[in-house]
This record gives C-alpha cells, sequence and structure tokens, in this order.
C-alpha cells in the first residue's frame, strides 16, 4: 500500500483514510474475526477474560501447573478433578452466601 499512497497528498500529513482491505488467513494471529472494538468482539473477551482468570486462579492455588503424572489419561482425571473440586468450592460458597442473606432478611 505505501507505493500507491505515496502520491497521495492526505499521505504526508498522516490523515490518509484510504481503506486497506486484508484477508483474514494472511495472518491469522494479527487480523483476528470478529473485528476488535465491535460488539461481537467485546462479547467474546468477556467471556474469554472469565475463562482465563478461572485458569489463572486454578493455577496459582490448586496447582494445576504441577502435574506429576506422564500419562495424558492421569492428567485428564487429575484436571476433572480439580474442576470438580472448584466447582463445588463455589457452589458451596454460593449457598451459604444466599442462606446468609435470606437470615438477615427474616430477621
Amino acid at each position: 500500500p505505501l507505493q500507491k499512497c505515496r502520491e497521495c497528498p492526505l499521505f504526508h500529513e498522516k490523515i490518509c483514510q484510504k481503506v486497506i482491505k486484508i484477508k483474514q488467513s494472511s495472518d491469522i494471529r494479527k487480523f483476528n474475526h470478529p473485528a476488535r472494538g465491535t460488539k461481537a468482539w467485546e462479547k467474546l473477551y468477556a467471556k474469554r477474560s472469565a475463562v482465563e482468570r478461572v485458569n489463572g486462579y486454578l493455577k496459582e492455588h490448586m496447582k494445576l501447573n504441577d502435574t506429576t503424572h506422564y500419562q495424558s489419561e492421569i492428567v485428564q482425571v487429575e484436571l476433572l478433578l480439580i474442576q470438580l473440586a472448584y466447582n463445588l468450592k463455589n457452589f458451596a460458597a454460593q449457598r451459604l452466601s444466599q442462606e446468609k442473606y435470606r437470615k438477615e432478611l427474616v430477621a
């Protein structure tokens, strides 16, 4: 694109508004779908950030990085047990907070 833009008077003023279409397949990591800044991208990013938060928690607090097994089946079982423990812990915390909230409403 620089060869085509050199004759453009807006190129030297840094206000060029030419749209250059690039195929996503040329660099999938750079040109993602949906495009950054769109509502669909924000929705997808919110989901991903929530998942990454949980993964970070599991790695840090439940030793997800420290697997000592070499067979994939055993590692998968360990991962599922760690996820189950995480979900049970969150479920129990939610139930306890709901009970506490109900007791405060009655009192």
